[in-house]
Parts: structure tokens; C-alpha cells; sequence
């Protein structure tokens, strides 16, 4: 027999969404404070996930242009970004 006390309600969506929500974000804390102890350019590996996040997307037809000009962008800032570093450093 079931206990009396055994809850049999379903947990509301909006509920489930901000438990994921705030797990998420506390995951993206854990890891940019990490990344930025190792030295890492947070704009810079920014930039590339947005880069990566873009190209996997899939496109609606007749939107190829936008797609291209937002992958366009995010390369300038790349480059800009990346422009005065020294491809030796960290390398022993």
C-alpha cells in the first residue's frame, strides 16, 4: 500500500524551467571562474562558443544571408580580439 504522505502531484513546468535555469547559470559561474584562473580571454572563448552555437543552428529558407552576416560579425570580433596575441605564449 501506498504511504499517506507519498506526494503524487506532477511539478510544474515553470518550476522544472527555473531549477535548469539556475543550474545552468551556476555550471557557466563554475566554469568562466576556472577558465579565467587558467589565464583564458573570456571574450574570446565567448565570441567562439557564439560562433559554434551559429553555425549549428539550422536555417530557414531565404535567411542564409542573415546567418552569414551574423557569422561575419562574430569573426571581425574574433580577429579583433585575438589581434595582439602571441600565438607562442603558454607553449613551453
Amino acid at each position: 500500500m501506498d504511504s499517506p504522505d507519498r506526494v503524487t502531484r506532477i511539478p510544474e513546468a515553470g518550476h522544472i524551467t527555473d531549477a535548469i535555469g539556475l543550474a545552468v547559470r551556476l555550471l557557466d559561474f563554475g566554469t568562466a571562474t576556472f577558465a579565467r584562473r587558467l589565464g583564458a580571454n573570456l571574450d574570446v572563448l565567448r565570441t567562439m562558443a557564439f560562433i559554434t552555437m551559429t553555425e549549428s543552428m539550422p536555417t530557414v529558407p531565404g535567411e542564409e544571408a542573415v546567418k552569414s552576416a551574423i557569422l561575419e560579425q562574430y569573426a571581425r570580433q574574433l580577429v579583433e580580439l585575438t589581434a595582439n596575441d602571441d600565438p607562442c605564449e603558454g607553449q613551453p
